[in-house]
């Protein structure tokens, strides 16, 4: 993440992360990722 605050749903957990973090998982668990608020993230 560069700027803004995406929300990630992975698996049973929900979490937002913010510039300057990274998430790194097993893509067999489900997922989903989008903006947490209506801005540019990048």
């Amino acid at each position: 993440m560069l700027r803004g605050r995406l929300r990630v749903k992975l698996g049973d957990r929900d979490f937002i992360m913010g510039a300057g973090e990274a998430a790194e998982f097993d893509c067999q668990i489900p997922h989903w990722f989008g903006a947490a608020v209506p801005c540019d993230v990048r």
